[in-house]
């Protein structure tokens, strides 16, 4: 049986459609480029994506139901006005999860294996003068 991963994005005052479409178009491919290596280690990668618009001072949250045992990968990637794109991971008491990442500036990864199942929140952070736009996908195996 296949296990899906649900996202509820919870908008924090800006409005989540606020970027033009070739903007989603770039920051996705620069995603799934990188979801591409994942791809290589086994994950399965979904090709569909969550558009975002972040600003320096509202992050993006984003609730996701995980199950353990599963193995996942967030990627978040942000046009070209960010300077940096942060992923963390809060389990559902608000406690903050280690994750692995790579340390590249763009796109953003998160990875961590969820020792329970349920949700997690997911806050996707920007270093950028003001509003970018950007996209969040996943891996999981």
């Amino acid at each position: 049986m296949k296990r899906w991963l649900f996202c509820v994005l919870m908008l924090m005052g800006s409005p989540l459609w606020a970027c033009p479409d070739a903007n989603i178009t770039a920051d996705r491919a620069n995603a799934l480029e990188a979801a591409g290596s994942f791809a290589k280690e086994g994950y399965l990668c979904r090709e569909s994506y969550l558009p975002l618009s972040i600003s320096p001072e509202k992050p993006a949250l984003i609730q996701v139901n995980l199950f353990a045992g599963n193995a996942y990968w967030f990627i978040a990637a942000a046009n070209a006005s960010a300077q940096g794109v942060r992923i963390e991971v809060f389990d559902a008491k608000g406690k903050p999860v280690a994750v692995e990442s790579y340390e590249l500036p763009l796109p953003a990864t998160a990875g961590f294996t969820p020792a329970q199942s349920g949700p997690y929140i997911l806050r996707i952070t920007v270093q950028a003068e003001g509003p970018v736009c950007g996209v969040l996908l996943y891996c999981y195996k």
